[in-house]
């Protein structure tokens, strides 16, 4: 074998038996359990925050994966114009227009995949996608 081939054996072989000797088990299991709501319909690239064991959802589209042809791909059709609040408990779901809000704000709440955080009772969404009345796009 020529020196090169040695080395790289070498290596593999060192990082195999580290890897393996810094594994740890997890202290934890991880299950999941599926929940039905009522009428929920699909979620897709939403925000969402907690507060007293509800879960407030906002945007996301309702037309599933969008379509990949630039004029068409976030079609206003698919936007959600909702506020939801799930309880994941009793399986129940209340649900607010957005249309009471400035056209600006109803486009940034209705925009789909925004970062968001939770600190508190403070929810924080930022970005996303989404139709913009003032450019038309």
């Amino acid at each position: 074998m020529n020196l090169m081939k040695s080395r790289s054996i070498l290596l593999l072989i060192t990082a195999l038996f580290t890897s393996s000797s810094y594994a740890q088990t997890p202290p934890f299991n991880i299950s999941i359990e599926p929940i039905n709501i009522t009428g929920l319909g699909g979620l897709q690239t939403y925000a969402f925050g907690q507060y007293n064991g509800k879960w407030l959802i906002i945007g996301r589209r309702l037309d599933g994966l969008h379509r990949r042809q630039p004029f068409a791909a976030f079609d206003v059709a698919g936007n959600s114009n909702q506020l939801l609040v799930i309880d994941p408990v009793t399986h129940q779901k209340w649900s607010a227009p957005i249309t009471s809000l400035s056209v600006a704000l109803q486009e940034r709440l209705s925009s789909t995949n925004m970062e968001f955080h939770q600190e508190g009772n403070f929810l924080y969404v930022v970005g996303g996608y989404g139709y913009d009345i003032a450019t038309a796009e």
